[in-house]
């Protein structure tokens, strides 16, 4: 093989694996994700309740902060970063999803 078909394939299959793999990872995660959001229980009274949207807040806040620093860290966001933003933004409709079930305040849902 010469050096510039190596070269081609180096280019454009080593890039697909690694985002097949970085893909693969998601689903997994966002199935850990949602289980763990579905073992949480459902709170009654309203402190517990308000309890909940706190928490959920702190997760969406700390999800914000993990897009961000995604989408600042060089080298890492031109190979991973779009799938890593893809996973948080999925997390965030879980995580907002479970606030509308709880029956948090739209301020909760972002």
């Amino acid at each position: 093989m010469s050096n510039s078909i190596i070269n081609t394939l180096c280019l454009k299959i080593v890039p697909i694996a690694i985002l097949v793999s970085a893909t693969s990872g998601c689903a997994n995660s966002e199935k850990q994700y949602s289980q763990l959001l579905d073992a949480r229980p459902t709170p009654v009274a309203t402190a517990a309740i308000t309890e909940e949207c706190s928490w959920i807040d702190q997760e969406l806040s700390a999800i914000d902060t993990n897009i961000a620093t995604i989408k600042t860290t060089k080298g890492f966001y031109a190979l991973y970063g779009p799938t890593a933003v893809m996973q948080e933004q999925r997390r965030i409709n879980l995580l907002n999803a479970h606030a509308k079930s709880v029956g948090c305040s739209d301020d909760t849902i972002s």
